[in-house]
């Protein structure tokens, strides 16, 4: 009898290990991203002018993705990773700001107050580091202007072409004052405020 009792006891315990062997090789269902841009693109940004602006991010896998640019709208389908791309016609530089957003389902993501003018990326290494500005500089009321913005973005290592940043901030304008000035390079503040100077545009910095 208690031969019979361990046997079926047994049985029972070997029934339930095949049963979560078996639910553990169903494969997971794709996992759910939350719906936004790419880091590189925030409230405040510039796009460049002349040239088709991409605009790409994250959304749920083989979710339907509008994005709006101003008063022009594009769509698309995320892959089976979530990621979405899509692409605007050129434009013309311009201080009039409008809106980008991106909807899927019942999310909506907005970035405000962009502009398009002329983007440039300031990299290097120490010559690139933030800070290091003269209090009695007086080019420092030049930079005044909501014409010139600029973003942060950490510096680092790929082994391969990545679709993302790591960027401090987001985008913000290069106005008058220490505690902003303290953010951006010396060499791309400069080349920012006399570039604006000369073409009369609104100018993007990315400084790295």
């Amino acid at each position: 009898m208690y031969t019979d009792l361990s046997s079926s006891f047994l049985k029972l315990r070997l029934a339930r290990i095949a049963v979560l062997a078996a639910l553990l090789c169903i494969p997971a269902g794709p996992a759910l991203a939350e719906l936004r841009f790419a880091n590189v693109f925030s409230g405040s940004m510039v796009l460049q002018q002349g040239k088709p602006i991409t605009t790409w991010g994250q959304a749920d896998p083989d979710q339907q993705v509008v994005v709006t640019l101003g008063e022009e709208t594009a769509r698309t389908t995320a892959d089976r990773n979530g990621r979405w791309s899509v692409e605007f016609g050129a434009r013309k530089a311009s201080f009039d700001p409008v809106e980008l957003s991106v909807k899927a389902g019942d999310k909506v993501v907005t970035h405000e107050d962009i502009l398009i003018g002329e983007v440039w990326i300031c990299g290097g290494q120490s010559n690139m580091a933030p800070g290091g500005h003269h209090a009695a500089d007086l080019e420092y009321p030049c930079a005044d202007s909501d014409a010139v913005r600029y973003s942060r973005v950490d510096a680092g290592l790929a082994p391969e072409p990545t679709d993302d940043i790591k960027a401090r901030d987001g985008w913000r304008p290069l106005v008058y004052g220490r505690m902003e000035l303290r953010r951006i390079a010396p060499v791309a503040y400069y080349f920012g405020i006399r570039l604006q100077r000369f073409l009369k545009v609104p100018v993007g910095i990315i400084n790295t």
